[in-house]
């Protein structure tokens, strides 16, 4: 047997250079014009310079027949060639053949082993969507992958990182909204569009496509959206499916078409309305069994059709009603107190600017009318205040209470809430201006439960001295108060071990003291959390700067500045 350098040897003398060649010849004609000379191989290259060629021959004879052939003239495609012995000058215009290189040596890979889809599907479910769908167009067995790392996603909203981001936040069209649905519909339980700045360009076609996409789809949250009270009729189907619902704002009333899914969602617990041309005759088909209501800036809704539906709830847990200002009437109020069923279930309870009374016309301001032009502070007895007492005995079990800016809260009411619920420990009375007098809220101090207290923008004359008698406060909301001193919140911050948040903002008589008691505080080094203290003045800037040390951040305004040099 030759060796290699033999063999390479006289693969080089069985070699012809071949040039002059048309610019259409190829591989097979050159095979038919030198198979009589017992060619075995051919190699085209085409270049700027002009096509040429290599041949190999099988054997030396046949090479010679070949160049005594060439000098009579061999003609292809009318072209006469130009036929050279392939010498070293010529094979160095070959391409090298790339070394075969092995990347993981004393292993085999003749036989590839393709990538498991199960591989694919966990590498995908790291990338963004619109790299999956890049992965799709990869091969059939990644486009299965790709599929597949949707099986394990149950929810899907606008803040997923797996959306494309722009300049102004999230790009999210519809059209991208139906690829998705298209491919995780089937998994999918619930569905949350509440971002309006991540929605605007979404039109009301995606419930639509939600609904048709999503068989097994039980919570739906359409709150950013602006939906067509026609398109409820497509909600009816998965009805009896869905658990919770919350609705946006709408292109005209959408009682008539949400009165059959309501009906139809025997299993619904948690039902929202955020600005919703709602009368409140849809709700009239809820079940009794509904745990959860929120109803905010409803402006249509009736007082009538909601005590009605109240009266019928027997499981009712959280109840939020906000800014809705047709609900003039106080028979909310009075079926909350008569109906028994809610008085053990009920254990958040939300009013926001619910007085339920009828507004009273302003009255023009008299030229001598001198309390007015003193700027005395005047409010008026708004309210069902007598009824509103007998409310809180009923509730014993309530933990979360917030009645903002509601006339019938008075100091009556605050007296009946420290007696009978001593369970809350998160209470909001602010804007209740009806509540009068120094020592008004003195009766919350007995409740010993009481974490986060919220008192802003309260009457002139309500103190805070009582603050440190709540040894558990987390958080303090008092912002806007004018008897607010820096006596109770210096007193509350040494009284008040776990004491986190302290907002005064636009106080007018909190100063340098506050910032003394609270360094001096921190100064001990007995707290394991840091004090976050917001302070202003009435003459707020846009300008805010931070003094922060390693247990106490204080936000104040640039007015504020002077206060913290000699400390």
């Amino acid at each position: 047997m030759a060796s290699s350098s033999q063999w390479q040897q006289n693969s080089t003398e069985r070699r012809l250079f071949i040039s002059r060649l048309s610019p259409y010849t190829k591989k097979e004609k050159l095979l038919e014009v030198f198979r009589p000379y017992g060619v075995e191989h051919a190699v085209v290259m085409r270049k700027t310079t002009g096509n040429c060629a290599f041949l190999t021959f099988a054997t030396l004879d046949g090479t010679r027949k070949a160049l005594a052939a060439a000098d009579v003239g061999i003609i292809c495609h009318k072209w006469k060639l130009t036929v050279l012995m392939a010498d070293s000058w010529h094979s160095s215009k070959l391409i090298p053949p790339r070394p075969d290189v092995t990347p993981f040596p004393g292993i085999d890979l003749s036989d590839k082993i393709p990538l498991p889809t199960e591989c694919i599907a966990k590498i995908a479910s790291y990338l963004p969507f619109a790299d999956r769908g890049r992965l799709e167009m990869v091969s059939r067995r990644w486009r299965q992958g790709s599929l597949a790392s949707y099986h394990h996603m149950r929810h899907i909203d606008l803040n997923n990182w797996c959306w494309p981001n722009a300049w102004e936040g999230k790009l999210i069209t519809t059209n991208s909204f139906h690829w998705l649905m298209m491919r995780v519909g089937a998994c999918l339980k619930s569905i949350g569009i509440n971002e309006e700045s991540l929605a605007k360009n979404l039109k009301p076609q995606v419930m639509a496509i939600a609904i048709k996409n999503c068989p097994g789809l039980e919570s739906l949250d359409l709150t950013a959206v602006t939906i067509r009270p026609s398109a409820l009729r497509e909600m009816e189907p998965p009805a009896p499916r869905l658990t919770c619902l919350k609705l946006g704002r709408c292109d005209g009333p959408v009682d008539p078409g949400l009165f059959n899914v309501l009906g139809s969602a025997r299993h619904l617990r948690s039902f929202c309305a955020l600005g919703t041309d709602i009368t409140g005759r849809s709700l009239l088909a809820i079940t009794k069994d509904l745990q959860q209501l929120t109803l905010h800036d409803c402006i249509i809704l009736k007082p009538e059709n909601l005590s009605k539906m109240l009266q019928e709830l027997t499981s009712l847990d959280h109840l939020d009603i906000s800014k809705c200002d047709g609900l003039i009437d106080h028979t909310i109020l009075q079926v909350l107190i008569d109906n028994i069923n809610l008085h053990a279930t009920l254990t958040i309870i939300k009013f926001h600017f619910c007085s339920f009374k009828e507004s009273v016309p302003e009255i023009e301001m008299e030229e001598d009318n001198e309390a007015a032009e003193r700027g005395e502070f005047v409010e008026l007895e708004l309210g069902p205040v007598e009824m509103a007492v007998s409310f809180p005995c009923r509730y014993k079990n309530v933990t979360s209470l917030s009645l903002t800016f509601c006339g019938w809260v008075a100091a009556g009411l605050v007296s009946e809430i420290a007696l009978h619920m001593q369970d809350v420990t998160s209470l909001n009375i602010s804007g209740c201006t009806n509540i009068k007098g120094e020592f008004t809220l003195e009766p919350l101090r007995q409740m010993q439960k009481l974490r986060i207290l919220s008192a802003n923008n309260m009457h002139p004359s309500v103190g805070g001295w009582f603050l440190q008698f709540l040894k558990g406060l987390v958080e303090v909301h008092c912002r806007e108060n004018q008897g607010i001193s820096d006596e109770d919140i210096c007193g509350m911050l040494r009284q008040c071990p776990e004491i986190a948040i302290v907002d005064v903002e636009r106080c007018q008589n909190i100063g340098k003291p506050v910032l003394t008691c609270a360094y001096e505080v921190v100064a001990r080094g007995h707290r394991t959390e840091p004090i976050h203290l917001y302070i202003g003045g009435t003459q707020i800037t846009r300008s805010t700067k931070y003094k922060r040390n390693h247990f106490l951040h204080v936000t104040y305004d640039l007015m504020y500045e002077p206060l913290f040099r000699p400390i």
